[in-house]
């Protein structure tokens, strides 16, 4: 394979950047992974994994990891936050398998980074930690980019470095994200979790009422349980996932639940409360990439998380800049086509999951006469309401044959 001697950058060591520099090694295309934090963040809560997310993880050497990590949820299912009662089931295990390829699975975010950080180090793929790239502008057609005030010297530059992105400043078309004036409050339950009824579910539960839901599911191969309220933000602004929220300070929320939501609430050890921040629908490919350089995952467009979607679309655009930047046997001469061809195969699919994740929201949150009917349709038809074929079915936009 005809290659350049010297290495991608990736800027970022999180899902992204992690991803990107294994689905450049398995290309044979080196890269220089470099992350400002001094070490890996392995906090945060659940993550839900999709077909889609499933199918590139397994493709980057991960089976055995999710295998002995994760958990695979029976069923989505949307309940009354008040009542508890069933609104609408999509069955998913052995149905996602068989209709998509691939289960639909549930992590901790934290279980993820290591599987990804174990899987890189199998690979002999070096992380420099506390390493904080800068951007300057200048008078050339690309922005200088420097490491320890030394230009960095690389074909291709990937910014993988999340929502608060430094490499966005070097994409002029890119979209920042603004607050959406939702809050998320998360909490981690260990087992074991006794409840009322004595079951502990095995879905992926959505209560809902006006104005707010929570979302709850099994991690840590069904040993932890991820609860997770989306609501109007009433805390201050903070860029870290590590805002502390006692349990009091939460209890009017679960005033009104009951049965198992109540008794998940009881035994949840304290809550990290954070802004949910969202850039809007992306309009074209120039906002993922310019020049030598290209954005993946959050730095190229931070999503509302009502589709349980962020990790996968950072999969995909790993997965789909890696084929891009390996086209023609990584003859890069003119990396600009490379970016140029990733982007415009990733942004319209990025787009419509921006857009979906946004109105799953606020159907989630309805109320009034709007909620009745959203119930109404949910019992009569929720497979057909419910399920994502065109996000979970594997398409050019999200992998190939590996």
């Amino acid at each position: 394979m005809a290659q350049r001697a010297e290495p991608v950058l990736v800027v970022g060591a999180g899902i992204a950047g992690l991803a990107t520099a294994l689905a450049l090694a398995q290309r044979g295309i080196g890269s220089r992974l470099v992350e400002q934090s001094p070490g890996p963040r392995l906090t945060g809560a659940g993550l839900q994994l999709a077909p889609n997310a499933v199918r590139i993880l397994k493709a980057l050497g991960l089976a055995k990891a999710l295998k002995e990590r994760s958990f695979a949820p029976t069923a989505l299912c949307i309940r009354d936050f008040q009542t508890h009662r069933e609104i609408g089931r999509l069955p998913l295990g052995a149905r996602c398998q068989t209709r998509y390829g691939e289960h639909y699975l549930t992590i901790h975010r934290g279980d993820l980074i290591q599987a990804l950080l174990s899987r890189v180090q199998e690979m002999g793929i070096h992380i420099e930690w506390s390493c904080k790239p800068s951007v300057s502008k200048s008078s050339r057609p690309d922005p200088l980019i420097s490491i320890a005030d030394e230009p960095v010297r690389a074909p291709v530059i990937v910014g993988a470095d999340g929502v608060w992105s430094s490499l966005r400043a070097a994409v002029p078309a890119a979209q920042g994200p603004v607050e959406t004036g939702q809050e998320a409050l998360r909490a981690v339950i260990d087992k074991p979790v006794v409840t009322q009824d004595k079951t502990f579910s095995s879905d992926v539960t959505v209560w809902t009422r006006p104005g707010l839901h929570v979302v709850g599911y099994p991690i840590r191969g069904g040993e932890s349980y991820s609860l997770v309220v989306i609501r109007d933000q009433q805390t201050s602004a903070k860029k870290d996932w590590d805002h502390s929220l006692s349990t009091e300070e939460v209890a009017p929320i679960f005033e009104k639940s009951r049965g198992f939501l109540r008794d998940l609430f009881e035994q949840a050890p304290g809550w990290q409360s954070w802004p949910l921040m969202a850039s809007s629908p992306l309009p074209s490919g120039r906002g993922l990439g310019q020049g030598r350089v290209a954005l993946v995952g959050d730095a190229a467009h931070p999503l509302r998380p009502h589709l349980a979607q962020g990790a996968a679309m950072a999969l995909e655009d790993a997965w789909r800049l890696a084929d891009s930047l390996a086209w023609r046997d990584y003859r890069l001469d003119n990396p600009e086509e490379a970016i140029a061809r990733y982007a415009d195969q990733r942004w319209r699919r990025v787009s419509r999951v921006q857009r979906q994740s946004a109105r799953s929201g606020r159907i989630f949150q309805l109320g009034g006469m709007m909620a009745s009917a959203r119930n109404f349709a949910l019992r009569l038809a929720p497979i057909p309401l419910m399920d994502q074929p065109w996000l979970y079915r594997v398409s050019e936009a999200s992998s190939r044959e590996h």
